[in-house]
């Protein structure tokens, strides 16, 4: 079941009424209610997200809504995880707690921090289960909103050294760069 879920849901109806579509609608296609998608405590199943997911890219025509999505991002939005996150005394600290933390975010994902040379990587992977249902979008809210905690933990527009998708090259692929740099690279 998906918690970031509250985050998606939120941010997944306001980018829809920015694009002048109802989410009622779509929640209700998706098999979600949309006053309980509200409550914080409330899980909603992985596959009923990225159901409402398919059918939000779909009403939209647009497959990076999850970036629209992204700009309705507050930290308070995680609750206890984003406070925490925000109240540690480095990023990397805040990385960890968002690993050690992450199955409350999203059970379908496995999150960890891998250590290079040159930089800590965080890693998330798509359970194989989850992953021929998966919608893009999604993991572009969640990163661009992963990244916003990063900025407001540091101070200061910290920009990954480089991301790497397993997604094929989106139409809005300026976007992606205004957002995580110009080092992306896709497949």
């Amino acid at each position: 079941a998906a918690r970031l879920g509250l985050v998606t849901r939120q941010g997944l109806a306001q980018a829809l009424r920015s694009r002048d579509r109802d989410p009622a609608p779509l929640f209700d296609a998706a098999g979600i209610d949309m006053p309980d998608a509200a409550v914080p405590g409330v899980r909603i199943p992985t596959r009923l997200m990225q159901t409402l997911w398919r059918l939000a890219v779909e009403a939209t025509g647009d497959p990076c809504l999850g970036l629209v999505a992204a700009r309705h991002f507050q930290p308070a939005a995680l609750h206890g995880l984003g406070f925490a996150w925000l109240a540690s005394d480095t990023l990397h600290a805040a990385l960890e707690r968002l690993v050690r933390y992450s199955r409350f975010i999203n059970s379908a994902t496995d999150f960890r921090l891998e250590k290079t040379a040159d930089s800590i990587d965080l890693v998330i992977r798509i359970s194989r289960e989850e992953w021929p249902n998966f919608v893009f979008a999604s993991a572009d809210l969640a990163m661009a909103a992963f990244l916003r905690m990063c900025q407001i933990t540091a101070s200061h527009a910290v920009m990954p050294l480089r991301v790497s998708l397993q997604r094929p090259p989106p139409p809005c692929a300026e976007d992606f760069v205004a957002i995580f740099g110009p080092d992306i690279q896709y497949d």
